[in-house]
């Protein structure tokens, strides 16, 4: 189970979202203008720890949501690499 984890270097954790917001574009490939809103949300889900991340990409012509079922300080490339394979359904 993960605890809660504040980076007291990073407080809001604008570094942490740029970060996966940098990687989930490269992965995609999209353009360095595309946005990428990074969000941490309570899990309702049996299978899921007391918190997700949810990686919202605003591509044309409409969006995707990555869920990444851990909280966003503990999220890291293998992470959305898989949650992109699943949203393709290549796993």
């Amino acid at each position: 189970m993960y605890t809660s984890f504040v980076n007291p270097r990073d407080p809001d954790q604008s570094l942490a979202k740029e970060t996966l917001a940098r990687w989930t574009r490269d992965m995609l490939a999209a353009p360095e203008d595309c946005p990428v809103y990074i969000s941490e949300m309570q899990c309702s889900e049996p299978s899921c720890p007391t918190s997700q991340t949810l990686i919202t990409v605003m591509s044309q012509p409409g969006s995707q949501t990555l869920r990444i079922h851990k909280p966003l300080v503990f999220v890291r490339k293998p992470d959305i690499l898989l949650a992109i394979s699943q949203l393709e359904g290549i796993t």
